[in-house]
């Protein structure tokens, strides 16, 4: 019997060794602070960054632009160059994008997708495909 105890014993032990997380510090570097004043910058990036095929890293914001309605943008990994590819305009009237609410994807195309909270033809939002081209609404 207590041979038996010490057998069971073991393996939880060896197992518990394992799955001890290995901890090292880690850094955090900003590489880029949005500014609504520069350029249609964008403000309030929302979602997560997608990283294309060419290295740089793609998002949204859900406001801020040249119309304060958000933009698509894409920067190198060092944060620079920024582009502003896609800066919204909900607010005179426009019906392509706005309010984005989360970060793009990137499709096996090569072009970027990703939805909207406002926009489209009722202003209820929209899915969206951005190319070098420009921006296409899909759905709306």
């Amino acid at each position: 019997m207590k041979t038996t105890i010490r057998l069971l014993i073991l393996p939880a032990l060896v197992l518990s060794w394992q799955c001890t997380p290995d901890i090292h510090a880690q850094t955090l570097t900003i590489i880029h602070n949005f500014n609504p004043d520069l350029n249609g910058d964008g403000v309030n990036p929302v979602g997560t960054l997608a990283q294309g095929p060419d290295g740089y890293l793609y998002g949204t914001t859900s406001s801020g632009g040249t119309s304060r309605s958000g933009t698509i943008f894409g920067m190198g990994t060092s944060g620079s160059p920024f582009k502003t590819l896609f800066s919204c305009d909900i607010v005179h009237g426009g019906l392509l994008g706005g309010a984005y609410i989360a970060g793009p994807i990137y499709g096996r195309d090569g072009n970027l997708y990703g939805t909207t909270s406002a926009g489209g033809l009722n202003l209820a939002g929209e899915v969206y495909q951005y190319t070098p081209s420009g921006l296409n609404v899909l759905y709306a």
